[in-house]
């Protein structure tokens, strides 16, 4: 039944694939559509955040069902996640309100969702050495 704890990450996985393209296409503006960086941006903060929710879910079954797993680095990790996709999002929304804001906020968002795939890269690394052990 350990099996089900895969779930999380098979998920994040396809929003981290919905993150990274939006990071590639945003940094090189090669094939880059606001619609299109807009709309997967969204699945993107989305996704991470119910997959988040999802996370705690596991994690509660498996410390009910008797399961080892050693989640607090995983665990500090996502707070900063949640924190970093809300500023994002914030950033984002902000851009498109505020046309005369644009120039100064773009940085910060840029920047804010790069730090934000790094984060979500060591994510998936404590995350998966967690399994590996449960092997």
């Amino acid at each position: 039944m350990k099996q089900i704890l895969f779930l999380h990450p098979v998920g994040q996985s396809f929003a981290f694939a919905c993150g990274l393209f939006n990071l590639i296409t945003g940094l090189t503006r090669k094939m880059f559509n606001i619609s299109i960086h807009i709309n997967c941006g969204a699945i993107y903060y989305f996704t991470t955040l119910l997959g988040a929710g999802l996370g705690i879910v596991a994690a509660k079954w498996a410390e009910k069902n008797a399961i080892p797993i050693d989640m607090q680095v995983h665990e500090i990790a996502a707070m900063v996640m949640a924190l970093l996709l809300a500023m994002g999002a914030t950033t984002g929304l902000a851009m498109l309100s505020n046309r005369e804001k644009r120039a100064v906020l773009l940085k910060y968002h840029r920047w804010i969702n790069i730090l934000s795939i790094a984060v979500f890269c060591g994510q998936g690394i404590t995350g998966m050495v967690q399994l590996i052990k449960l092997m």
